[in-house]
C-alpha cells in the first residue's frame, strides 16, 4: 500500500531535476506495472479511491537550493568575515 502511495507521490512531484508527471501518466504507470512491481489488488483498490475523488496528487513546488555560501555569508572557517581573503 505504501509502495503505491510513495511512488504516485514521487511521480506527480516536482523534483529539483524534473517536473513531475500529470496525474494521469501517473496513474497510466501504475496501472502498467500492477501485478510486477505492485500487487495489482494494491493498485486496483488505490485507482477506485482516486478516480472517486478522495486522492488528490500533491504536486510539490520544490525550487533548487544552492548549498553553496552566498556571497558575503559568515564563514566559521574564516572567522565568521565571509570570504577568505589572502594574506
Amino acid at each position: 500500500v505504501i509502495s503505491v502511495c510513495d511512488t504516485f507521490d514521487a511521480m506527480t512531484s516536482d523534483r529539483p531535476y524534473r517536473r513531475g508527471l500529470s496525474p494521469e501518466i501517473a496513474v497510466e504507470e501504475l496501472r502498467v506495472h500492477a501485478g510486477t512491481q505492485f500487487d495489482p489488488n494494491v493498485v486496483k483498490a488505490f485507482l477506485a479511491v482516486y478516480e472517486k475523488g478522495d486522492i488528490k496528487p500533491i504536486l510539490h513546488r520544490i525550487k533548487p537550493v544552492s548549498l553553496a555560501p552566498s556571497p558575503g555569508a559568515s564563514n566559521p572557517s574564516t572567522g565568521g568575515k565571509g570570504r577568505h581573503e589572502p594574506h
